[in-house]
């Protein structure tokens, strides 16, 4: 993960994004993060840096698979102060109807 140092005012969201070892299969559709109400991105599985404006954040994780158009939906909140990376995990479901799991790795 880059520990760069963000602009003034911003911070930093280090994520992980991570599979279930025998969900091989979701490696070939990439995770969608949405961060507040901003518009979905795809991002790739393992580390990706997301620069935010300092404060409180709603993060938003699912993997577009095509019979489950958001498979492992799941949210969690974070606070971001100004020049700070939070770093965060989130991991696919074991099961295709359960949720994605959201962890800060400290």
């Amino acid at each position: 993960m880059s520990d760069t140092a963000p602009p003034p005012g911003q911070g930093l969201i280090a994520l992980r994004t991570r599979l279930f070892f025998l969900s091989f299969l979701l490696y070939f559709w990439k995770p969608v993060l949405q961060v507040d109400d901003g518009a979905p991105t795809k991002v790739p599985w393992g580390r990706s840096t997301i620069p935010v404006d300092a404060g409180h954040h709603r993060l938003r994780c699912y993997v577009s698979y095509p019979y489950s158009t958001t498979l492992g939906d799941s949210t969690t909140e974070v606070d971001v102060a100004a020049g700070e990376t939070v770093h965060m995990q989130w991991h696919s479901p074991y099961l295709n109807f359960a949720r994605g799991r959201w962890k800060q790795i400290r």
